[in-house]
């Protein structure tokens, strides 16, 4: 009986061994960080449309398809490198930015268009 406890004994310990390396493997890695800089740009792009939209003539400026006028606006808040271009809902109504960064990141804006027709303008802000 003395041999069947001690073995009983050590199918514990190597099962307790397994599981405890399991666990360990799973929740020892370190999660990937992201990289946060670009998080952070586009809550500042973001907020800052919003800002300008309550401020200024965002929609104006959205409506007669002046991405260059948005553009000025919007250099007196953000100091990093960006484009701005305008969508309908079927197709852009100015010039998509042509971008050669690996790190190109979108924050998208909607407004309501006219106010006699339902016409959604998204404001798209590329940054890099």
């Amino acid at each position: 009986m003395k041999n069947k406890g001690q073995l009983q004994t050590i199918e514990a310990i190597i099962s307790i061994s397994i599981v405890g390396v399991i666990l360990i493997l799973l929740f020892s890695r370190a999660p990937d960080s992201q990289d946060l800089t670009y998080l952070n740009r586009k809550i500042e792009v973001y907020n800052t449309l919003r800002i300008i939209d309550l401020t200024q003539d965002l929609r104006k400026h959205a409506i007669d398809g002046n991405s260059e006028k948005i553009e000025e606006m919007l250099h007196h808040y953000i100091k990093f490198d960006f484009k701005v271009a305008i969508f309908n809902s079927t197709t852009n109504t100015t010039k998509v930015p042509e971008v050669d960064s690996e790190n190109l990141a979108v924050v998208s804006y909607l407004i309501h268009g006219d106010s006699f027709r339902y016409s959604p303008l998204e404001i798209r802000v590329y940054i890099w």
